[in-house]
């Protein structure tokens, strides 16, 4: 099962649907997580999280990019950085 951020788009959750069709959105950046959570149960930790961001979000405030990333970073054993653009 894969979970998505509730403010991600709703294209990009149409698209997560049709390989995950029981994806379901929840306020996962409130609570510390990065936009997507995926259940992982070979991994420790039984998640890998995905954070989306698109080149003008990392150049526009890098620094803001970063605390975030290593903020979420803590809540799991894996974390990808995907960068759109």
């Amino acid at each position: 099962m894969i979970k998505i951020d509730e403010f991600e788009p709703i294209n990009i959750e149409a698209l997560v649907k049709q390989v995950f069709p029981d994806a379901v959105k929840i306020p996962l950046n409130r609570s510390g997580f990065a936009d997507y959570v995926v259940d992982a149960p070979f991994v420790s930790g039984g998640f890998e999280q995905i954070e989306r961001k698109q080149v003008h979000e990392i150049l526009s405030d890098m620094n803001g990019v970063e605390y975030q990333i290593t903020r979420e970073i803590s809540k799991t054993v894996h974390t990808i950085l995907l960068i759109e653009g």
